[in-house]
């Protein structure tokens, strides 16, 4: 996967983060959804619609029971399709839509799904892959 290095005026790069904001996703995430809107049309991964289709399926999952990411049936048959259709490997695809559903999580856009803890209170990860669980317990509001 290649970088690139984009320098923005101040309020195109404002603008991109409280669009991202508002989403729960991140600004680079936001950036590549819009770009291969852009440049590859049919052939790009819908991230909006895979990300809401990946909450709704994470609020299905029996409460208080952690789980992983690719548990969740709209991400594993990513791992297949989306990376064929974005043209890169399912590796990035994956660390992409990761990146952007553990935001969502942290910014409290998935209902009651929040990162699994141990019972330190550090969290709670399945070879160095990050779990999550459908709390019957309300999540705060800000």
């Amino acid at each position: 996967m290649k970088r690139l290095h984009l320098t923005l005026d101040d309020r195109l790069f404002e603008e991109i983060l409280a669009v991202a904001e508002t989403k729960g996703i991140p600004p680079t995430s936001l950036v590549v959804a819009n770009l291969e809107d852009l440049y590859l049309k049919n052939d790009a991964v819908d991230y909006d619609k895979l990300l809401i289709t990946l909450c709704d399926e994470a609020n299905q999952k029996p409460l208080d029971e952690p789980f992983l990411l690719s548990e969740l049936p709209s991400f594993a048959e990513l791992i297949i399709s989306s990376a064929k259709k974005a043209h890169i490997s399912p590796s990035p695809v994956r660390a992409r839509v990761g990146k952007s559903f553990n935001a969502a999580v942290r910014n409290k856009k998935v209902g009651n799904v929040k990162r699994a803890t141990k019972d330190d209170g550090s969290p709670l990860n399945k070879a160095g892959v990050a779990m999550y669980i459908n709390s019957s317990l309300k999540t705060e509001e800000e």
